[in-house]
């Protein structure tokens, strides 16, 4: 699954169908199972989020 999240989620309806259509066509001729691209729901803090549960999982922080 590839997500797709900050600034660029908020504008995925107008290049997702493009990207979605590349990706599947340079991997046409391999075995591979075409990955989900999805948008986050968090979109502008989906960084921020990623980051912090990261640190969260190497025992960094409490959260």
């Amino acid at each position: 699954m590839i997500v797709i999240g900050g600034g660029l989620a908020q504008a995925a309806e107008l290049y997702l169908p493009q990207v979605r259509a590349a990706l599947a066509a340079s991997l046409a001729n391999r075995a591979y199972m075409l990955p989900e691209i999805r948008v986050s729901d968090f979109a502008s803090e989906a960084g921020i989020i990623g980051a912090a549960c990261l640190c969260r999982a190497n025992g960094r922080i409490r959260v």
